[in-house]
């Protein structure tokens, strides 16, 4: 009887204390947390085709950190792939106003170019791209096709055997180019 007494008694006397509250863990992210946070959600997005979500989040990460070049780059070939160049350019300037070295950046930017049929800066981005990276082989067969587009037979002929030298299959396939289209 004193057994239980005493039990219902520490119950009471329990029951009567106040509670105290669990201590809040509080979070404290950075700008450089959340930058890296909606990034990996834009990559995610974008590789599941969710195109237009990952530009959202990948917006979202450079509001936090200006200076990712990655997720501007990225958020470019989000916009090249929904055949929005002129938004691509405006990512690519971007990454190489703080990577001013990139020549996939480069590329990326003579493609879009090349795509609004704006052929001068795509030349002057493919030839960037391939004094960044002297065997960039996708740069020069695409800066050859540029030349002849633009009747630049000299530089044509002058690029031609340093394709052969990084691909000969490469090499004829631009000058099957060459060959089909007689406008060159």
């Amino acid at each position: 009887m004193i057994k239980r007494f005493a039990v219902v008694f520490m119950i009471i006397l329990l029951g009567s204390l106040p509670l105290q509250a669990q201590p809040q863990v509080k979070f404290n992210f950075t700008n450089r947390d959340k930058a890296i946070a909606h990034y990996n959600i834009a990559v995610n997005f974008a590789k599941r085709g969710m195109l237009e979500k990952a530009i959202q989040e990948f917006e979202v990460s450079v509001r936090y950190n200006p200076n990712n070049a990655d997720a501007y780059y990225n958020m470019g070939i989000a916009y090249a792939k929904l055949d929005k160049p002129e938004e691509a350019i405006s990512c690519y300037e971007k990454v190489l106003a703080i990577k001013p070295d990139d020549a996939h950046t480069y590329y990326n930017l003579a493609v879009a170019f090349s795509d609004l049929k704006r052929y001068e800066e795509a030349e002057t981005n493919y030839e960037k791209a391939v004094q960044y990276k002297e065997d960039f082989i996708e740069a020069y067969a695409n800066l050859a096709i540029i030349y002849l587009q633009q009747e630049k037979k000299d530089k044509y002929a002058a690029i031609l055997p340093k394709i052969e030298a990084l691909d000969p299959g490469i090499a004829s396939q631009v000058e099957k180019i060459k060959n089909r289209d007689s406008n060159y």
